[in-house]
């Protein structure tokens, strides 16, 4: 199988707010760590971290956006930090 970002960002998307190691993600992925680190690599100049920390900032900022409680929107998405929250919103929901 051949992994692409949008299996990752469905893996991301659907386990939130579990912690999300290389390890994880790719067992849920059904690939090696190794492999998806080649997908994630330098070339693609993606980064793991940093693809979870902007689905958790767009995701918190929909929910903030539709009306829904500033803390509901950090338990939702996995984040139990306040400054850290709004950190992440502000580097990655432009």
């Amino acid at each position: 199988m051949v992994v692409t970002r949008r299996i990752i960002d469905g893996v991301i998307r659907d386990h939130m707010t579990e912690r999300l190691t290389l390890t994880f993600v790719s067992a849920t992925c059904g690939c090696s760590a190794e492999e998806l680190r080649r997908v994630l690599g330098p070339r693609a100049g993606w980064r793991l971290q940093s693809i979870v920390a902007r689905a958790r900032a767009e995701r918190a900022s929909e929910l903030i956006r539709s009306g829904e409680k500033f803390e509901w929107a950090m338990h939702v998405v996995g984040l139990h930090n306040k400054t850290n929250l709004l950190a992440t919103c502000r580097r990655y929901c432009k």
